[in-house]
């Protein structure tokens, strides 16, 4: 239950981020975008993973690193984050009337520069499920976002594990045995 609130929490502040920074127009979303992110995958990430975007956990299940059965509760989890952050960044910021712009974060940011005037930036799913609610991107487009994030996703994963063969569970770090003294840890 640990990993599926922190899915929650860390998807919330990223939409919540994303909703407040555009509505309010500030030229600096992009990076106020990548900076929660970024926080948000060090607060969260050793107990979820990070993910915060459907994509991102349906390539980590492609890459055999999660088990089926999370997949479905972390996007319920992501989807509500999204839902109750775009509610409240509507409620705090509120504009007469909000331009599309790009959606980002951390190397997302990127991607926001170079391309969020074209496609709205919005690279996750989540992120552009709270964009729609928000009225940032129109719900017609939703499948195109949708479609193209996962798509996206399952892609760098097949990417990932065929350019990482060896890739395995425990990373490339030698676990840490908790009976060795501490001066032997260092060493393995």
């Amino acid at each position: 239950m640990r990993k599926y609130v922190t899915e929650f929490i860390g998807t919330f502040v990223l939409v919540f981020t994303v909703g407040c920074t555009l509505m309010s127009g500030t030229p600096l979303a992009p990076l106020a975008i990548g900076a929660a992110l970024m926080v948000m995958v060090y607060a969260g990430g050793h107990i979820s993973g990070g993910h915060y975007n459907p994509a991102v956990t349906l390539g980590v299940l492609l890459r055999g690193k999660m088990a089926i059965g999370d997949v479905l509760p972390y996007w319920v989890a992501q989807l509500f984050g999204a839902l109750i952050a775009a509610w409240l960044a509507r409620f705090v910021i509120n504009p007469p009337f909000v331009h599309a712009a790009a959606l980002g974060g951390g190397h997302v940011t990127v991607g926001a520069f170079d391309v969020g005037g074209v496609s709205g930036g919005a690279f996750n799913p989540a992120v552009a499920f709270g964009a729609m609610l928000v009225g940032l991107i129109n719900w017609s487009n939703f499948w195109i976002y949708l479609v193209a994030d996962l798509v996206g996703g399952a892609v760098a994963a097949i990417a990932f594990r065929y350019l990482n063969p060896h890739d395995t569970e425990g990373g490339t770090l030698p676990k840490i045995s908790p009976n060795r003294p501490t001066s032997q840890r260092g060493s393995a």
